[in-house]
């Protein structure tokens, strides 16, 4: 979910292959002409499928017709416009829908430095008012893309079972993504900082991984 131009199809596509080198032409690339939007993720042992639908593929949708188990919210970190839909929509799930589904508040093109609009401590206060999680991305740079994807499926994990999450992983343990190219050493940092003593067995609104 999130407004036009703010790197949801880049972020996908960087999620099926690390070679993908994201730009931000999201809004001349629609949605409906990605034909595939599977990624398998091996993580603590167990292989699960991820199908990502966009929103534009379903503007009419209501959340009981379609099997979700999370929503990740993503706007840009330059586009203030962006981020007040991206509030909007939280708003929504949470107050309107009432849905207690794992909400990711995603802050993408972190790249853009410069030209920042949206403070990274404002979006971590959204989200933990709303009990979501937040990450921070750069598509084009294939930052932080490999860690938001494997903390999607942790956090639908945690909200199916909690207590089936199994202890935190270990070195030897490192999450494959099918049909990518994960870089090892980031992954293993992305464990021992968000997998590390009393982070699997809460549920609160902490960053969803620490840069």
């Amino acid at each position: 979910m999130g407004a036009p131009g703010v790197g949801k199809t880049a972020l996908t596509r960087q999620f099926m292959t690390s070679e993908y080198k994201g730009t931000y032409t999201e809004s001349n690339t629609p949605d409906l002409l990605e034909p595939e939007r599977n990624v398998s993720v091996l993580l603590d042992g167990l292989e699960s499928t991820l199908h990502f639908i966009a929103e534009e593929q379903h503007p009419d949708f209501e959340i009981e017709d379609i099997p979700i188990d999370a929503f990740v919210i993503v706007f840009a970190v330059s586009d203030p416009a962006s981020y007040n839909q991206a509030i909007l929509a939280v708003r929504r799930l949470r107050e309107e829908v009432r849905t207690n589904k794992a909400v990711i508040l995603v802050g993408n093109k972190t790249d853009l430095a410069r030209q920042r609009r949206v403070a990274r401590h404002d979006a971590a206060r959204l989200a933990k008012k709303y009990h979501c999680r937040y990450a921070e991305t750069s598509a084009a740079l294939n930052h932080h893309v490999d860690e938001l994807l494997v903390g999607i499926l942790s956090q639908i994990r945690e909200q199916i079972s909690p207590s089936a999450s199994g202890p935190p992983a270990s070195p030897g343990k490192q999450p494959l993504r099918r049909r990518s190219k994960s870089p090892a050493q980031a992954i293993s940092q992305f464990f021992s900082k968000i997998f590390g003593a009393g982070h699997r067995k809460t549920k609160s609104c902490e960053l969803l991984f620490v840069q």
